[in-house]
């Protein structure tokens, strides 16, 4: 919610029904520490919601921080292991992005790997985003 900016309403007004939809379509994928921000954690994460890219506004402070021009990066993602490539042509090309989101991204590589996983968790972490991301 703090970091799209468009559920701000709804966490105010308390309404908890539509704050647990949208927590049940959560998955926290990562964690870190950023440095710049004292050690700060910092959770990474994927939601699936209804609407479009176009349609969440973002909290600038805490996404963008800055003041120039940018252009939001489209490429259609359709299964866990197109995100390697979304990832590379996003970092290669003249794409400005955030730590959080770039740290989001990477998970998503990683988990992706999951599909041949090595221990049963990783499947697991694998089936449980693959779900939530690709199916209706």
């Amino acid at each position: 919610m703090e970091e799209s900016g468009i559920f701000s309403d709804i966490y105010k007004n308390e309404k908890q029904s539509e704050i647990l939809e949208i927590a049940s379509k959560t998955i926290i994928t990562g964690f870190f520490r950023w440095v710049d921000r004292c050690g700060n954690p910092e959770f990474v994460g994927i939601s699936k919601l209804n609407l479009s890219a176009s349609d969440i506004p973002g909290d600038d402070y805490e996404v963008t921080k800055n003041t120039e021009d940018t252009h939001i990066f489209k490429k259609e993602v359709r299964k866990l292991s197109d995100f390697e490539d979304f990832k590379n042509t996003l970092i290669n090309g003249d794409n400005k992005v955030s730590l959080s989101f770039l740290v989001a991204l990477n998970r998503l590589v990683t988990i992706a790997a999951y599909k041949n996983p090595r221990i049963d968790a990783e499947r697991k972490i694998f089936d449980k985003v693959n779900e939530l991301l690709f199916t209706s």
